[in-house]
């Protein structure tokens, strides 16, 4: 079926694969994701949604991402907005920007916050604790995405079980996947 599929169509092998009900390998993924146009992939996508969610129900959430520090120190080469410690660009916004920022979000209808920024060498736990303290104050059903580990504690493991009850008390998931791509 996918043979006839791609013939009518003139489609990819691969794309005719999707377009069958056909499961494609990982490296097909990455083929498709190099060679097919944003907008196809989203048809493709849409069509599996619907083949694997028939009820016709889509849902989504509105959410965002509140950068506390664009200082970092971990040199990787995800981000593009990070700042090396002691640049003119570098910044620790006031927690008051911070809320502000959760405000708007939450006044849109937005339900999920990822707090997101970079190794900075001066920002020790207690930074953290008194932001996530101050924000929960503000805001009691605030459960931030996640919070990257080696971001609270990038001096090392010396701070791991102060960590786990900071997470646990503030709510926050830890997502150990982002700092091993550079997220954080």
């Amino acid at each position: 079926m996918t043979e006839r599929i791609e013939r009518i169509r003139g489609l990819s092998p691969i794309s005719a694969k999707v377009l069958a009900g056909e499961r494609i390998a990982p490296d097909e993924a990455v083929t498709l994701l190099e060679t097919e146009s944003l907008s196809t992939l989203g048809m493709m996508a849409d069509l599996v949604r619907r083949r694997m969610h028939t009820d016709g129900v889509v849902t989504y959430i509105i959410d965002r991402n509140v950068n506390y520090t664009n200082v970092c120190n971990a040199f990787c080469t995800f981000c593009a907005f990070y700042r090396q410690p002691g640049h003119d660009e570098g910044y620790v916004p006031p927690a008051e920007e911070i809320e502000k920022k959760i405000a708007e979000t939450y006044e849109l209808g937005g339900n999920q916050i990822l707090l997101q920024g970079g190794h900075n060498p001066k920002l020790k736990i207690d930074y953290y604790e008194d932001l996530f303290r101050r924000l929960k104050q503000r805001f009691p059903d605030l459960c931030p995405e996640r919070v990257s580990k080696t971001a609270v504690q990038p001096d090392g493991l010396r701070h791991r079980s102060k960590h786990m009850h900071l997470t646990h008390q503030s709510c926050a998931q830890v997502a150990p996947g982002n700092a091993s791509r550079g997220r954080f």
